[in-house]
């Protein structure tokens, strides 16, 4: 996992190891993440009727709709989760709680406030701005705390090989 990576790497190397580490991680999580959704929202709409052969057209277009929302907020959510490492690596944890309830407090406000004028999209649009926000979070702690920032990608490094790996798998289930 990426908390035992920059365990390892602060060992090895020092905290300036593994805060190099955690922002090649972040960056390169975060263009894959991208590519992915890019990947997933234009190929859906072909895959969505294979994959759900049963709906009909008009429910097909709501689940595309809704995933507009969705999968950012997923690529969003995982990122937040892999910056927690950082701080979980340093046996910090009660941010990433906050973060977890700050997404489910944002999701449940935004269903109460837009549910009448989105319907169902009110799930996706609380679930992409519960993530943001729950990421930002966690981004400012990881600063505050000078355990880290979004560096370049590379894909070059062995650790980062795996969590590459670990992603590719992730979206395979």
């Amino acid at each position: 996992s990426t908390t035992t990576m920059l365990i390892d790497a602060d060992v090895k190397g020092g905290e300036n190891s593994a805060k190099k580490l955690l922002s090649k991680i972040l960056a390169d999580q975060i263009v894959i993440g991208f590519v992915i959704l890019i990947l997933a929202l234009f190929s859906f709409r072909y895959l969505g009727k294979i994959l759900v052969p049963g709906f009909t057209s008009e429910s097909s277009k709501y689940l595309y709709g809704l995933s507009i929302y969705m999968f950012p907020a997923a690529v969003i959510t995982a990122v937040m989760f892999i910056a927690s490492s950082g701080l979980h690596s340093k046996r910090i944890f009660i941010p990433s709680e906050i973060a977890n309830f700050i997404i489910t407090i944002t999701l449940l406000t935004v269903i109460a406030i837009f549910h009448d004028y989105l319907k169902i999209y009110s799930l996706g649009l609380g679930h992409i701005l519960g993530a943001s926000i729950a990421l930002a979070f966690i981004l400012f702690v990881l600063r505050k705390k000078g355990l880290g920032s979004i560096g370049k990608p590379d894909f070059s490094d062995p650790a980062i090989k795996k969590t590459v790996s670990q992603s590719i798998m992730a979206v395979s289930y």
